[in-house]
């Protein structure tokens, strides 16, 4: 026997390491761009939300306070508009169906902005007021309050996605009372 060379079970050894070894690389590879496609659609996800959030609260940072005997604000599942002076209405409301919905907002200038929120594929509003909330505004047979906070919620499992609080500004003049939540 002779030490100067690799044996034929030494190399076909050698070569079979180096194919798990790659194996490996292979398989860590595949798994960490399903991981990177994963956190592609969360991000858009969150970006898409942080969008609407915004937009919701810049087009009701303006408006309002709402109040159900007024009857200015109409709410309903998919869709919102309100009275915002000159301009006519503004609003949003929801447009498409599965993953293609889009948030579209229309400002009180009139221009139009559409925001697609990836990843959730049914949604609707939440209207919530001093006493009451449901997917209508303003609530049929409830007594006269003031509309406090306005939530995009997945129809999935009935997560709030968006939520925007409004202005609740009282006047100067005012008794409120406890039991109708507004002043008389």
């Amino acid at each position: 026997m002779n030490d100067d060379g690799f044996t034929l079970s030494d190399t076909l050894a050698a070569l079979a390491i180096i194919g798990l070894a790659m194996g490996g690389v292979v398989t860590g590879g595949a798994l960490l761009a399903k991981a990177q496609g994963r956190t592609d659609i969360r991000v858009a996800r969150v970006a898409g939300l942080k969008r609407a959030s915004v937009a919701l609260d810049d087009l009701l940072a303006q408006a309002g306070p709402f109040r159900s005997r007024d009857a200015v604000f109409e709410g309903a599942p998919r869709a919102f508009s309100f009275s915002c002076g000159q301009a006519g209405r503004c609003g949003a409301r929801l447009a498409g169906e599965g993953q293609t919905l889009a948030l579209a907002v229309t400002r009180a200038s009139g221009a139009q902005e559409t925001i697609a929120l990836k990843g959730v594929a049914s949604a609707h509003f939440l209207y919530v007021g001093g006493v009451t909330e449901g997917d209508a505004w303003p609530r049929p047979a409830a007594r006269p309050e003031r509309l406090r906070q306005l939530a995009l919620v997945d129809d999935a499992d009935e997560s709030p996605l968006v939520q925007a609080l409004l202005p609740i500004d009282q006047p100067t003049t005012c008794e409120f009372d406890v039991v109708s939540q507004d002043c008389r």
